[in-house]
C-alpha cells in the first residue's frame, strides 16, 4: 500500500478488490478447506477493516460493494488518494 500510494497521482483512483473472509456464515470452514489445498490467509478482514486500512494509507472511500459467491465475499473497494494539503 506503500508503494502505490507514493505512485498514484493526488485524486487518483484505487480499485482494491480482496477476500472479506470475516463476512459471511461459513467463513471458518471455508478457510479451513482452502488451507487444505494451499491457499493461505495472511489477513483476515471485514469490510470496516478493509476501509480503515485503505483510509490510513491517505485514501478516502469512494464506494464499497461485497460481491458474494465462491470462497468468500469480496470487497471491492474503489478510493480515491486524498491530496496530501487535506491530510
Amino acid at each position: 500500500m506503500e508503494e502505490i500510494s507514493r505512485v498514484l497521482k493526488p485524486n487518483g483512483i484505487l480499485l482494491a478488490p480482496t477476500f472479506l473472509w470475516k463476512e459471511g456464515m461459513k467463513k471458518q470452514i471455508l478457510k479451513t478447506l482452502t488451507a487444505f489445498s494451499g491457499f493461505k490467509v495472511y489477513q483476515e478482514w471485514d469490510k470496516k477493516d478493509f476501509e480503515d486500512f485503505i483510509e490510513g494509507y491517505g485514501f478516502s472511500l469512494v464506494e464499497m460493494k461485497l460481491v458474494y459467491g465462491g470462497f468468500s465475499p469480496i470487497g471491492v473497494m474503489v478510493g480515491r488518494k486524498v491530496p496530501q494539503e487535506f491530510l
